[in-house]
């Protein structure tokens, strides 16, 4: 009986790890996003020099606001 109870607890938290690796996986994805945005506003934008910061605000507040 105490092997069962220890099966659980594997499977609980084994559970949790792949709820917590999913919202990593969210978020990698809505960095990719936000990524493609700023290249696309920077080629749009003629690929300026030092707007990087402004160009990734731009896309981050774009992908947010559709998200």
């Amino acid at each position: 009986m105490a092997l069962t109870k220890g099966k659980k607890v594997v499977v609980k938290r084994f559970k949790k790890t792949a709820v917590q690796g999913g919202r990593k996986l969210d978020e990698v994805k809505l960095n990719q996003m936000i990524k493609d945005r700023a290249y696309y506003i920077w080629e749009k934008k003629g690929k300026p020099q030092n707007q990087d910061s402004d160009i990734w605000y731009q896309a981050e507040k774009d992908i947010r606001a559709k998200v």
